[in-house]
């Protein structure tokens, strides 16, 4: 099976190109693409927005000129008096749909591999839950993958896959549930 794709829309975003320059370009090119699918989605759904349309012709180009392609998002959040979400909201919708991701990994390698991703970097920045959520997540990948430098095995060892995703479902779904929602995340942003 295959891992789902998280559904985006363009606050969505808008708010990985605020968080990604506090993250470095990570995940740059998955973010631009996506990007682009939103793009065609628009115009196959009626929007013509002539700068959407060339958005979405970006998806030709062999190789994506992300200068040309924010100029072209620029224009169309002009036209359109969109603005960008601030960076403690983006920060928040980061979090979200890495925990989305978390949520609906297919298997127990894609909830190791999500996890890790908190333990490799430090988060303390941004709004205090965006900081006490990574530090959970950094703590779940040690709890669950910390074999001790060999000398005992770690939880995750001792668990079959199906144990694992529930494991870490239970663990996160409060979290996301309270970023899935615009009231929550309009005062966890504050």
């Amino acid at each position: 099976m295959d891992a789902l794709t998280y559904p985006y829309t363009l606050q969505d975003l808008l708010s990985l190109y605020e968080f990604e320059p506090l993250l470095g370009p990570l995940h740059r090119e998955k973010h631009y693409n996506a990007l682009i699918d939103w793009a065609e989605k628009e115009v196959l759904f009626g929007n013509d927005s002539e700068t959407l349309l060339i958005i979405a012709s970006f998806c030709l180009d062999v190789k994506l000129d992300y200068d040309e392609i924010n100029g072209y998002l620029d224009r169309y959040l002009y036209e359109n008096k969109i603005k960008r979400p601030s960076a403690k909201a983006s920060a928040l919708v980061w979090l979200k749909i890495q925990m989305w991701h978390l949520l609906n990994a297919p298997n127990a390698k894609g909830v190791e591999e999500g996890l890790y991703l908190f333990s490799k970097h430090f988060f303390d920045f941004g709004p205090g839950f965006f900081s006490k959520a990574a530090h959970y997540l950094n703590n779940l990948y040690y709890q669950l993958y910390d074999s001790g430098w060999g000398d005992y095995p770690s939880k995750a060892e001792s668990m079959d896959e199906q144990a694992i995703l529930q494991f870490v479902k239970a663990r996160i779904r409060p979290l996301y549930r309270k970023l899935t929602h615009n009231e929550w995340l309009t005062l966890l942003a504050r």
